[in-house]
């Protein structure tokens, strides 16, 4: 990996990271909840922006691992912001919040070099995109969250990777839907170009 400015990373304790969200979102900052997922063998990741959700089907466990469907998220995430970035509103510090229930994917994005697992060409996405962003004038700080601690984005990310996973519960059966329909899905989000975008991100399609 080339040098670049990592974004900043928070892991705090669970009680810190419960004030920390609280304090956050009393403020309505800008912020974004990321989650992967895998159930059965199959694997899906997703994120929650204030607009709307992303769900994405990824694959199979033997071509992605959760550990990249969590990186997936946070990519995916800072993708669809990049494409359709117009800036930050009514917000003098331009600084946007990811929150992510993953340390992996946190210390990842932190230090690439040090990360040699699954995932690479996710992390140079993210890394465009990040440098896109503050190209841009916005800061990206990543947070820690505990998962399953009712936080209600989090909450929310984690219910749109295991749809994302394509399983369904049909009368108390897992049933496997991940030959039907299109890979990703969305929910009150379209990605759409306004101004201008990042150049040949990779695709996880």
């Amino acid at each position: 990996m080339p040098d670049w400015i990592p974004p900043s990373t928070i892991i705090p304790s669970r009680e810190q990271a419960r004030k920390m969200v609280e304090k956050i979102e009393e403020r309505r900052l800008p912020t974004v909840y990321t989650d992967g997922s895998g159930i059965s063998g199959k694997i899906g990741a997703s994120f929650v922006l204030p607009s709307g959700s992303e769900g994405r089907y990824l694959g199979t466990e033997n071509e992605y691992t959760v550990y990249s469907a969590e990186l997936c998220g946070i990519y995916e995430a800072l993708r669809a912001i990049s494409y359709t970035y117009t800036g930050i509103p009514n917000q003098s510090s331009k600084v946007l919040h990811i929150f992510t229930d993953n340390q992996a994917a946190i210390q990842a994005v932190q230090d690439p070099a040090s990360h040699i697992r699954s995932g690479q060409i996710i992390i140079k996405g993210i890394i465009q995109c990040l440098d896109f962003l503050r190209g841009k004038g916005t800061r990206v700080v990543v947070h820690w969250i505990p998962a399953h601690e009712g936080f209600p984005g989090n909450e929310q990310a984690d219910q749109e990777a295991k749809k994302a996973t394509r399983w369904r519960l049909q009368d108390g059966k897992e049933v496997d839907t991940s030959n039907t329909g299109p890979k990703a899905y969305h929910t009150g989000y379209q990605l759409t170009v306004k101004g201008g975008s990042p150049k040949d991100l990779p695709n996880t399609n």
